[in-house]
């Protein structure tokens, strides 16, 4: 089990819940003197708009850290793991597959499919422009994605 990589998607759910925090807490109070004047030239639109597209923000967020941990995991192990040739074309599928057929006990399909859920959202959020509603929460990604990287051994 590593407590490794999940402490890296661990970072991430606490600056999220840091940002949403500070936003929610800007937003609620924007009428107050101090706020106002330490925004500058922002406005409270540009807070409310941050605060509605933070899960989309970090769920994109969050599957690149999950995604740079399997690049890493697969680095650190060059004896189970050929690449292919063109490496820039290996898609995040690559790795969970890969990485999830030399585990032992095998990583299972529901496991995978979670991470697969998680990588269909982010791709419909970052290729539909669909920006308020992503398909999973912030907190579902993190579980299906954590669920995953639980299963693998400490980094070396």
């Amino acid at each position: 089990m590593s407590r490794s990589y999940t402490q890296e998607l661990t970072l991430v759910r606490t600056e999220y819940e840091a940002t949403k925090l500070a936003l929610s807490h800007i937003v609620r109070f924007w009428n107050t003197e101090e706020v106002i004047q330490k925004m500058g030239e922002r406005n409270l639109v540009d807070f409310q708009r941050a605060l509605s597209h933070i899960d989309v923000t970090y769920i994109v967020r969050l599957f690149a850290t999950f995604e740079g941990l399997l690049k890493h995991f697969v680095a650190a192990h060059p004896t189970e793991f050929t690449l292919p040739k063109q490496t820039q074309d290996i898609k995040v599928g690559w790795y969970v597959d890969g990485i999830a057929r030399k585990q032992s006990p095998r990583i299972s399909v529901n496991i995978k499919k979670g991470v697969y859920d998680v990588r269909d959202c982010r791709n419909d959020l970052m290729h539909t422009g669909r920006v308020t509603s992503p398909s999973i929460t912030f907190y579902e990604a993190l579980t299906n994605l954590a669920k995953y990287l639980d299963k693998l051994p400490d980094p070396r």
